[in-house]
């Protein structure tokens, strides 16, 4: 409560509504392994799908037991999904990068 008293007090509900210049074809554009992490019960679950559903490389997962401060709420859960995609996405990388070493080797 204390919290939301002090953001009562800022713009930020305002500052969330503007654009910032972020737009569709810009996020559309973004072309690096995306994760998009929220919480089971987060207000924002909606911002998940649009993310999956517009960005090429982009993964989607669900932190349990959780609202919007996932990190908080539930840190082990976090912390392991987090882990999970950084490994996939290390390996990913490393085996593309293999992958394109050998082909311009071959050529």
């Amino acid at each position: 409560l204390n919290r939301l008293t002090r953001l009562g007090k800022t713009t930020c509900g305002h500052d969330s509504k503007l654009e910032a210049g972020l737009t569709a074809d810009l996020i559309r554009g973004v072309s690096i392994p995306i994760f998009a992490l929220y919480g089971e019960f987060s207000p924002f679950l909606a911002t998940a799908g649009y993310l999956v559903d517009q960005l090429a490389d982009c993964r989607q997962n669900i932190v349990p037991d959780a609202k919007h401060r996932a990190p908080e709420e539930n840190p082990k859960a976090f912390v392991r999904l987090v882990d999970e995609f950084l490994i996939r996405t290390t390996r990913a990388t490393t085996e593309s990068s293999r992958v394109g070493a050998i082909a311009e080797s071959r050529s």
